[in-house]
């Protein structure tokens, strides 16, 4: 959790327990003292979405109720902030990468291409050449990796010493892999010539 939903939400957890002994003691009943208990904790997040109005708003709020757990920003603050702008692309891209990180490879890929479509860049292409390499779709991975790669080198060209992320040149592999088990060697030796491009 960041700094600033966890200084938001101690002032109203810090006094749960006295307020629970409260509600217990006034109400006389576990479940009313339960009810109210758990309407007191939720306030500040609802009173968050209330006053929230842009997609940035959603968006900001998502990092800061972000999952306890996981510090994934939450997902359904980001699907609000979609609602408000369905070009915004801070919000697709970190929808994107949850779907794929989720094994939801389907909804990876879509969220993929409207990426690309919005910022054609070399995370983008390698994003959506991701999703589309783990649905087995291997001429559309290529085409994007591809891209990826030929994006990064562009920028590499432009900041000498700039590394090949590795999980790009870990996809070229994998995919040139499988072109070479169906017997396209000369892609497949393309690709291992891209992934050998720079530092191991």
């Amino acid at each position: 959790m960041t700094t600033e939903a966890y200084s938001s939400v101690m002032p109203v957890d810090a006094g749960q327990i006295a307020l629970g002994v409260l509600l217990l003691v006034i109400s006389g009943s576990p479940i009313i003292a339960f009810i109210a208990h758990a309407y007191v904790k939720a306030w500040p997040r609802t009173r968050d979405i209330w006053r929230a109005k842009t997609a940035d708003d959603f968006y900001a709020l998502a990092f800061k109720w972000a999952d306890d757990r996981t510090d994934d920003p939450d997902h359904g603050l980001l699907l609000q902030a979609l609602k408000r702008d369905p070009n915004h692309i801070g919000s697709i891209a970190l929808l994107l990468r949850e779907y794929a990180h989720t094994g939801d490879f389907e909804h990876a890929r879509d969220f993929g291409e409207r990426l690309v479509a919005l910022r054609p860049d070399a995370d983008s292409h390698f994003l959506l050449g991701q999703a589309e390499l783990n649905l087995r779709h291997y001429a559309a991975a290529h085409d994007h990796l591809r891209q990826s790669y030929e994006a990064w080198k562009r920028a590499a060209q432009d900041q000498p010493g700039l590394l090949m992320p590795w999980g790009l040149k870990t996809a070229l592999r994998r995919l040139a892999y499988y072109l070479e088990f169906a017997g396209r060697d000369d892609e497949a030796a393309e690709l291992r010539a891209f992934a050998d491009d720079g530092p191991a």
